[in-house]
């Protein structure tokens, strides 16, 4: 990870975006040795690895969660099918959708919340050799994707407390417009080349970190989430917090929220 430097300009290293010219008193980092992810895809890959050992009920809705549901020690999962499940632990990962009625009441004294996540398509192929860049001052970054042969910038969108399954209608003007004023700081080219790009949401926690905590007494349901939309770079660290807190549970070592 190296610094780019102060003031002036700052070119990729085979200049298929251009010279990217940094504002007096920033700065920006090149990423190099990183990699980006599809995460549906790898989603998708490491379930059909796992199919033969692991059931996956997909497009079915979790209506409630029911501690002793069985009876006895075990989570009940009431399902929109009708059917309910039994489980020894429960591990809650339910990305931006905070408000399900199934946990919203389990989760609410974390205080989280969910924000706006928005980024532009740069229509600029990126070269082999091309590295992410990083602006620190802005929390934005430039991204090369090379698989979809374009640029992705992303920015801090402001918008708080939205509910991901009204998000419809793709990028509004005014993220646009926010988005492509803030890129043209550092290349006004790139920005003006910006036509498009995509948006959804995630959960953020108070202090910007991840959560991972027990939601009942007797830590059989674990929340693991409040990626900040980071979940992909900090997936493992926040499902070894989980299994950790699962395998000591018996041991009495669930009390208080846990975060990493």
């Amino acid at each position: 990870m190296l610094p780019a430097g102060s003031a002036g300009p700052l070119m990729l290293p085979t200049g298929s975006a251009g010279a990217l010219t940094l504002p007096a008193g920033s700065g920006a980092w090149r990423i190099g040795g990183g990699h980006y992810c599809d995460v549906p895809r790898l989603t998708q890959e490491l379930a059909a690895l796992l199919r033969p050992r692991v059931t996956f009920a997909e497009g079915v809705a979790v209506t409630g969660l029911v501690p002793g549901g069985d009876g006895g020690g075990k989570i009940g999962v009431d399902c929109g099918t009708g059917a309910r499940l039994t489980a020894a632990a429960v591990v809650l990962t339910p990305g931006p959708w905070l408000a399900a009625p199934a946990w919203r009441d389990l989760i609410a004294p974390m205080q989280l919340r969910v924000k706006r996540i928005a980024a532009l398509h740069i229509p600029v192929p990126p070269g082999p050799g091309d590295e992410a860049v990083v602006f620190e001052s802005d929390d934005a970054f430039l991204l090369p994707l090379t698989h979809r042969g374009h640029w992705l910038f992303s920015y801090r969108c402001p918008e708080w407390d939205v509910e991901p399954d009204r998000l419809a209608g793709g990028l509004t003007a005014a993220q646009l417009s926010e988005a492509q004023e803030l890129l043209r700081r550092y290349s006004p080219a790139l920005a003006d080349a910006c036509v498009g790009g995509r948006t959804f949401c995630d959960a953020y926690s108070p202090g910007g970190e991840p959560v991972v905590a027990p939601l009942d007494p007797a830590g059989r349901i674990v929340f693991a989430g409040a990626g900040g939309g980071s979940g992909y770079r900090l997936g493992p660290a926040i499902a070894a917090e989980a299994a950790e807190l699962l395998a000591h549970r018996s041991e009495g070592a669930i009390s208080d929220l846990e975060r990493v």
